[in-house]
């Protein structure tokens, strides 16, 4: 098990400050260990949450969630590009249009591309942030030639950002097939769209907390001012 504790431990061990949780669907809907954890360290943390997205009460729930201190905003987890742009998600698209700067985190892959650009382009009022580097599959996803290479048009939408991790790697430290995702997505949304995570609840599977950090300084495409984008600076931007 990974706790709190074991994240302040990484953190402090990394010299990082503040951090982002973002809850997954095994904290259960509504994220109940995130919230707890926000209420704990507001001064360690920011959340990123989950919900029921199609229930009845998705407004009193979206109100409710981002009264909460530290947090940003929810996370989506789907590889159905039907199911993310039905209906079914409406009340919840509608909710955030009385929040100022909502944010909302992505895990999808590349063949859903298509509907992640339609979600983006109707809802220009949310932040979307498209979690660990929208799940390339190095055996598959080549760069340029695959499905991948729809972010160049979702990259032109200005909202959107990406969050450039270890995760998808089939390598061990420096990652090196992720060399490629990472001069690709440099290059189509700049550093200061860019940002990195650390997936720490399951960096233990493939790498060290300092590996999931210092592979950036592996990729020869990113200067020093491009790192500390990715590393904070970008981050410090969503932050209200």
């Amino acid at each position: 098990m990974y706790t709190e504790d074991d994240v302040l431990s990484d953190m402090d061990s990394l010299g990082i400050d503040r951090a982002c949780l973002v809850a997954t669907p095994i904290h259960g809907t509504g994220s109940p260990y995130v919230r707890d954890c926000l209420a704990r360290h507001p001064d360690r943390f920011y959340g990123i949450l989950t919900l029921d997205y199609t229930a009845d009460d998705i407004r009193s729930s979206v109100d409710e969630t981002l009264a909460i201190q530290n947090a940003l905003g929810f996370r989506i987890t789907t590889e159905d590009s039907r199911w993310l742009t039905s209906e079914a998600l409406e009340g919840f698209w509608s909710a955030l249009e009385s929040h100022t700067d909502p944010q909302v985190q992505l895990l999808t892959t590349p063949e859903t591309f298509d509907a992640v650009e339609t979600v983006v382009a109707e809802n220009p009022h949310v932040t979307f942030v498209l979690d660990h580097m929208g799940s390339p599959d190095p055996e598959a996803h080549a760069v340029p030639g695959s499905a991948y290479d729809e972010l160049s048009t979702i990259a032109d939408y200005s909202n959107v950002y990406v969050k450039v991790t270890h995760t998808p790697t089939e390598e061990v430290y420096p990652f090196e097939d992720l060399y490629p995702y990472v001069r690709y997505l440099l290059t189509q949304f700049g550093s200061d769209r860019l940002l990195w995570g650390s997936d720490f609840i399951y960096h233990f599977k493939q790498a060290t907390p300092w590996e999931t950090l210092h592979f950036l300084d592996e990729v020869d495409c990113l200067s020093r001012s491009d790192r500390r984008d990715l590393r904070y600076r970008t981050f410090a931007s969503l932050v209200p």
